[in-house]
C-alpha cells in the first residue's frame, strides 16, 4: 500500500509567508508617511496658483483691477473681484470671492516678496491684479513638514504663476518698479 501525499502547505510556510507580507506592508506603508508632506504641500501651491488666475479672469471679465489676498493668521488665499457694475458710475468696489486656498495643517504660507521690497509674513497683504492681466511680481514660500519649500513665481507683466520645488528669489528682469 503506497500513501499518497497530500497537496498543500505547512503551518511553517504560511507563517513565512505572512510575516513577509507583514514586513512589505510596512515598508509600504512608512514610505507613503513620507509623501504625505510633499504631495499636501504641492496641492495646496496648486490651489494657490489657481486662486491666482481666478482673480485674474474675473478681472479680465468685469473690465475692472481685482486682487489676491494672502491672510497670514488665517492660512488661506482670496481672491478678492469686482463688485457688480454701480449704477451711478462710482468706482467698483471688491468683494470676497467664494474662490480661496486654505492652507492645510502642516502647510504654512511663509512669505511673500514683491519687488524688490521686504518679505512679508504676517498680517494681511493685497495684491493688485490688473484688468489688462498683469499684476505686482511676487514670489510666495510655502513651508511643509521636513523642511520641504514651494515656492510660486508671479511674472508681473502677465500674471502668470510658476511652481519651484525649493525657495527662490524674484528675478531681477521681473520685478515691477515701485508705484
Amino acid at each position: 500500500m503506497h500513501r499518497t501525499r497530500e497537496r498543500g502547505f505547512t503551518l511553517l510556510e504560511l507563517v513565512l509567508v505572512l510575516a513577509l507580507l507583514a514586513l512589505a506592508a510596512t515598508v509600504v506603508a512608512v514610505n507613503m508617511d513620507a509623501l504625505v508632506p510633499s504631495s499636501e504641500l504641492a496641492s495646496a501651491a496648486q490651489r494657490i496658483m489657481a486662486t491666482i488666475a481666478h482673480a485674474r479672469a474675473e478681472a479680465a471679465l468685469a473690465g475692472a483691477d481685482a486682487a489676491v489676498e494672502y491672510d497670514f493668521s488665517a492660512k488661506c488665499v482670496r481672491a478678492l473681484v469686482p463688485a457688480p457694475r454701480r449704477a451711478d458710475g462710482r468706482a467698483r468696489e471688491l468683494v470676497t470671492s467664494d474662490f480661496r486656498a486654505d492652507l492645510p495643517e502642516g502647510v504654512a504660507l511663509e512669505a511673500v516678496l514683491v519687488s524688490a521690497g521686504r518679505p512679508t509674513s504676517r498680517g494681511t497683504l493685497r495684491i493688485k491684479v490688473r484688468h489688462a492681466g498683469g499684476m505686482t511680481a511676487h514670489v510666495v514660500h510655502l513651508a511643509g513638514g521636513d523642511g520641504l519649500v514651494y515656492s510660486i513665481e508671479v511674472h508681473g507683466p502677465t500674471g502668470l504663476a510658476t511652481l519651484h520645488d525649493r525657495r527662490v528669489a524674484p528675478p531681477a528682469a521681473l520685478v515691477d518698479k515701485p508705484q
